[in-house]
């Protein structure tokens, strides 16, 4: 009885292992997602020569952006 359930320990350590490696690769793309998200709002509002009262709109729309650039480079792999 001991030994199995040694054996279930083992073996749920070694399937966690791509798990964490997947969420790393997660964070790591979620937070290039946010520099280019940035990025773009800013270009957004630079266009606009930073007038007021348009950041979360410019954020918005930029996620937008970004996120249908993801989506297309992810269907082309």
């Amino acid at each position: 009885m001991k030994k199995r359930i040694m054996r279930k320990k083992a073996t749920a350590k070694r399937k966690a292992l791509p798990t964490e490696k997947t969420d790393q690769n997660t964070v790591i793309e979620s937070n290039r997602r946010e520099e280019l998200i940035a990025a773009a709002a800013y270009a957004r509002a630079e266009s606009r020569e930073f007038s007021p009262g348009h950041e979360l709109e410019d954020w918005l729309e930029a996620e937008k952006e970004v996120d249908a650039a993801i989506s297309d480079q992810k269907t082309e792999h």
